[in-house]
C-alpha cells in the first residue's frame, strides 16, 4: 500500500494508497505515489459526472460512505478482458504530481477487477465519484465522504530492561512507540552502557546504511518495526569484547537514543538500569533412551548380497540426530541431537562404538535467560567432538551462539560458555596435537579458538569478508574448512593461525563437508548443490575428479542434486563415504572416486564419521523408514520419529596386537594421557589416525528444508541456511546391509561372541556384523 505524503507549509497534500483486494481471480490494482499541489477542497470540483460509455459496470463493495482517510473498494465487471484501466477522482478535479490519474488496474480474463484505495484525508466532505477509463469506454461510481476522526495523540516512547543481568550471559532490552516523525515507520535506536563509558571490540552494522559503526560506545543498535517496537541483545561485557568487564554486584545503566542515524527520527534519550547477578546454576538432566534393537541395515535395491562390500548395523535412538564423534579412549560414539525451535528437546548420547548400545544420555541445561514462549528452551546440541586428551566432549550450541564442554565419562556439564561467544557456531573439533578446540562460526566469518586444557577462549581466527565456514578437519598442523557461500577451501596453520585459501575448480555449490586422506593428502569436499556434489582435489587444490550425486526427480522429471553434506575417509579400506541428504543415501567410493556401494541411510542422511578402524558411523535426520512420506500421521508416534545411528564396516579390518597395553581413563579430567594421543597405533583396532576427526552436519539451524540452523540457513533457522537453522525435515529411501565379502559371518561370529569380551576385541569389527549383543562394554 502506497501512501501520499502528508501536508506541508500550508498546502495539504493528498494521500492515496492501493492494494489488492483478496478474492478469487481478481487482478492486482496499483497506484503511483504522488504529492498533490492542492487537495480536492482547494480545487474547482466538477459539478456532475460526465456521461459513461462502452461496456462494463462499476460498483462499491460494501458501504459507499467513507470517512476522509478511510478505505474504499471499487469492483468492476463486464469490462473488456485484459483491458488496462486508469482512474480519476471527480473526472480529474483532483490532481497530484502534475497528473489527474490516481490509480490503474488491469482486468482479468473475464473482464473483472477489484481496486482498494485510501481516500485522501483532505478531500472535502460530501459527494464524489471515481471513474475508470480506457480506450474501450468510461464508467464511474459515486461515493460519499464523511468527516475524518481526529487523530489520536502519539504514544510516548518507552523502554524496558530486565532487573537482573546474569553474569556471562547476554541481555535483551526492548522498547515501544519509537517511531519516525512520519508516524508510519520505526526509528533507529542505539544503546550505550554507563552513559557511553564502555567501548565495544566487536563489529556493529548501521541498520540503514549496512556499514560498520565507527562509534564504539554504541553497544547495540536496531531499526524499530513500523509500530515502533524493538528488541536489542547486548553481549555481556568482558575484556574480549569490551574495554571493561562487568562483575557481580555492578549496576550498569542503559541509555537509549534516537535522532542521529535516520532522517526524520525525533531526538530522544531514555534510561534504564539493571544489576549483575551470578548466573543460575546449570545442570543436565538424565535421559532414559528407548532404544530399538540393533539390526542390519537393509541393502539398497539392486545390491547383490554376494557382492556387497559394506555391511551395516543400526539402531533408532532419539529424534533430531545431527552429528557423531568417535572416542578411541572410551570406545564410544557420542551423538548430538536437537529438536525444533523453541528447542525444548535436545540430547547428548553416548553409545558403545562396537555394539551401538546406549551407555548414557543427558539433556543439555535449560537456558535461564529465555522468557515467554521460549521459557524452558535448552542449550541445543548440534556439532560434537571428543577430546580424549582431556577426557571431555565438546558440543556446539548453534541457536545460542556458543559452545559447551561435558565430561566424557559421566556427561556432566564441565563448562557452558556464555551466549554470543561463537556466532552461529556450527562445527567443533578438538585437536590433540595443538591442544586447542576449533569452532566454525557460520555467521561470524571466523574460527573461534579455545585452550583444550584450561577452557579459556583465545582470539578468533578472522576469515575474509563473506566466508561462512562449515565442516572442520585437522591433518597434522593444518586445519581445513569449507565456505558454504563459495567453492573455496581454507587451510589454517593450527600453531600460527596463518590462513591460506584454495579455490575449488569445479561447479560445486554450498560446500559443506570436507575430509582429507591421511595417506595421499587427497581432499574430498561435499556440496549440497551444483553439477558436481563431490570433488576430489590433491593437496595443492588441483582437481582430480568431479562426482555427481543425483537426488529424487523434480516435477519435470529431471534429477536434482543429492544434497551432499558430509564426507569421511576410511583409511583402512582406502574408501571415502558421503552423506547425501536429499538422495537419502550414503555413497561409498574408492580413493579414485569410483563408486563402491550405495547404502541406505534412512531419511535425510546428515553426517558420517570414520573411527580409523575400518568403520564409519552415520546419522540421519528424518525419522525411521516407517515414517509417513507426507510427514503427517506416522510422525506423531514413536518410534517413527527416532533417527538412526548406523555403523558401516568394510572388509579390511586390522588385526590387533595383543601385547599393546590398553589406555585407561584418568580420574582427573584435565590430566594428559600417559601415552601420546597423536601417536599412530600399529595394531590396536581401536586406534585413531593422527589427523583428527571430521565433523560435518547439515546446514546451519536453519528452519527450512535444511533444519535447525541455522539455520542455516539456513539456517536458519533461519532455515537457517548455513544457517538454520540452519535444519532438516523428512524424506526417505533405502540401501545397504551386510555383505558376503565380510571376513567373519555366521558361526565364526557366534564363536567370537561366546568367547567373551577379549575375543570380541580381537575380532575387531566382527561385532558389527553379528546379531545384537546383550549388555554393553563400559
Amino acid at each position: 500500500m502506497h501512501r501520499i505524503p502528508s501536508p506541508a507549509t500550508g498546502r495539504r497534500l493528498g494521500a492515496l494508497s492501493l492494494a489488492v483486494a483478496l478474492g478469487a481471480g481478481l487482478p492486482l490494482a496499483s497506484a503511483p505515489a504522488f504529492a498533490a499541489p492542492g487537495g480536492l477542497a482547494a480545487q474547482a470540483a466538477a459539478a456532475t459526472p460526465k456521461p459513461d460509455s462502452g461496456q462494463g459496470t462499476l460498483s462499491i463493495d460494501g458501504s459507499s460512505a467513507v470517512k476522509a482517510g478511510g478505505k474504499l473498494t471499487v469492483k468492476g465487471t463486464g469490462f473488456v478482458a485484459k483491458d488496462e484501466l486508469s482512474f480519476k477522482l471527480d473526472d480529474g478535479a483532483y490532481t497530484a504530481n502534475g497528473t489527474d490519474i490516481v490509480a490503474s488496474a488491469t482486468t482479468d480474463d473475464q473482464g473483472a477487477f477489484s481496486l482498494e484505495f485510501t481516500v485522501p484525508g483532505d478531500v472535502s466532505v460530501g459527494d464524489h465519484w471515481i471513474r475508470a477509463l480506457s480506450g474501450n469506454g468510461s464508467h464511474h461510481v459515486a461515493f460519499t465522504v464523511t468527516a475524518a476522526d481526529s487523530p489520536a495523540p502519539a504514544a510516548e516512547a518507552t523502554v524496558n530492561a530486565p532487573a537482573t543481568w546474569y553474569e556471562g550471559q547476554p541481555i535483551t532490552v526492548t522498547g515501544k512507540n519509537w517511531k519516525n516523525g512520519d508516524g508510519a515507520t520505526g526509528s533507529v535506536v542505539a544503546v550505550k552502557l554507563d552513559m557511553g563509558g564502555l567501548n565495544r571490540k566487536y563489529d556493529l552494522k548501521d541498520p540503514i546504511k549496512g556499514t560498520s559503526l565507527g562509534n564504539k560506545t554504541i553497544m547495540g543498535v536496531a531499526k524499530a518495526k513500523d509500530d515502533g517496537s524493538f528488541s536489542i541483545t547486548i553481549p555481556y561485557p568482558t575484556l574480549k569484547n569490551s574495554d571493561t568487564a562487568y562483575k557481580v554486584g555492578d549496576k550498569p545503566s542503559f541509555t537509549f537514543l534516537s535522532g542521529s542515524m535516520q532522517a526524520g527520527d525525533p531526538v530522544r534519550s531514555l534510561a534504564a538500569e539493571t544489576e549483575v547477578a551470578p548466573s543460575p546454576a546449570l545442570h543436565t538432566d538424565e535421559l532414559t533412551v528407548s532404544q530399538s534393537a540393533v539390526t542390519d541395515v537393509p541393502l539398497t535395491q539392486g545390491t547383490d548380497p554376494a557382492t556387497a562390500k559394506v555391511a551395516g548395523k543400526e539402531t533408532s535412538v532419539v529424534r533430531g540426530l545431527y552429528q557423531t564423534a568417535y572416542s578411541k579412549k572410551h570406545g564410544s560414539i557420542y551423538a548430538a541431537a536437537v529438536g525444533r525451535p523453541p528447542v525444548k528437546d535436545s540430547a547428548l548420547v553416548k553409545l558403545n562404538a562396537d555394539t551401538l548400545e546406549v551407555e548414557k544420555a543427558i539433556a543439555p541445561p535449560v537456558d535461564p535467560t529465555e522468557e515467554g514462549e521460549k521459557a524452558g528452551a535448552r542449550y541445543a546440541a548440534y556439532g560434537v567432538s571428543a577430546d580424549d586428551a582431556n577426557n571431555r566432549v565438546w558440543v556446539t550450541n548453534t541457536r545460542q551462539n556458543t559452545v559447551a564442554v561435558y565430561d566424557a565419562d559421566t556427561l556432566a556439564l564441565v563448562k557452558q560458555f556464555p551466549k554470543g561467544a561463537t556466532p552461529h557456531s556450527r562445527d567443533v573439533l578438538a585437536d590433540a596435537a595443538s591442544g586447542k578446540a576449533f569452532v566454525s562460526n557460520n555467521s561470524g566469518q571466523s574460527i573461534s579458538v579455545f585452550d583444550g586444557k584450561t577452557l579459556e577462549q583465545q582470539d578468533d581466527i578472522a576469515l575474509r569478508d563473506g566466508f561462512k565456514p562449515m565442516s572442520l578437519k585437522v591433518v597434522g598442523s593444518t586445519l581445513y574448512t569449507t565456505d558454504i557461500g563459495s567453492p573455496t577451501i581454507t587451510k589454517i596453520d593450527t600453531k600460527t593461525h596463518k590462513v591460506t585459501y584454495l579455490d575449488i575448480p569445479a561447479k560445486l555449490e554450498s560446500a559443506s563437508g570436507i575430509d582429507v586422506d591421511p595417506a595421499s593428502g587427497t581432499i574430498a569436499v561435499a556440496g549440497q548443490a551444483g553439477s558436481a556434489n563431490v570433488v576430489l582435489l590433491d593437496k595443492d587444490g588441483k582437481l582430480l575428479k568431479e562426482i555427481a550425486v543425483a537426488g529424487p526427480a523434480n516435477e519435470e522429471g529431471d534429477a536434482t542434486a543429492g544434497g551432499s553434506l558430509s564426507v569421511a575417509f576410511d583409511a583402512v579400506n582406502k574408501w571415502f563415504y558421503v552423506a547425501n541428504r536429499t538422495a537419502n543415501s550414503i555413497t561409498v567410493y574408492d580413493t579414485d572416486g569410483n563408486l563402491v556401494q550405495t547404502l541406505d541411510s534412512g531419511k535425510f542422511a546428515n553426517h558420517v564419521q570414520a573411527d580409523g578402524r575400518g568403520n564409519v558411523y552415520a546419522v540421519n535426520k528424518g525419522g525411521a523408514r516407517t515414517t509417513a512420506t507426507d510427514g503427517t500421521a506416522a510422525r506423531a508416534a514413536e518410534p517413527d520419529l527416532r533417527d538412526y545411528v548406523q555403523k558401516f564396516t568394510g572388509p579390511a579390518v586390522p588385526t590387533p596386537d595383543p601385547t599393546e597395553p590398553t589406555e585407561a581413563p584418568t580420574s582427573d579430567p584435565t590430566d594428559q594421557p600417559t601415552t601420546d594421543p597423536t601417536a599412530e597405533p600399529t595394531a590396536d583396532p581401536t586406534g585413531e589416525p593422527t589427523d583428527g576427526s571430521s565433523q560435518q552436519p547439515s546446514d546451519s539451524p536453519s528452519d527450512d528444508g535444511k533444519d535447525d540452523g541455522s539455520g542455516d540457513t539456513g539456517s536458519g533457522d533461519d532455515g537457517d541456511n548455513g544457517s538454520g537453522d540452519n535444519g532438516s525435515d523428512d524424506n526417505g529411501s533405502g540401501d545397504n546391509g551386510s555383505g558376503g565379502s565380510l571376513p567373519r559371518t555366521g558361526a565364526a561370529v557366534g564363536a567370537a561372541v561366546s568367547a567373551g569380551a577379549a575375543l570380541i576385541l580381537v575380532g575387531g569389527a566382527a561385532v558389527t556384523i553379528t546379531r545384537r549383543r546383550t549388555g554393553s562394554r563400559k
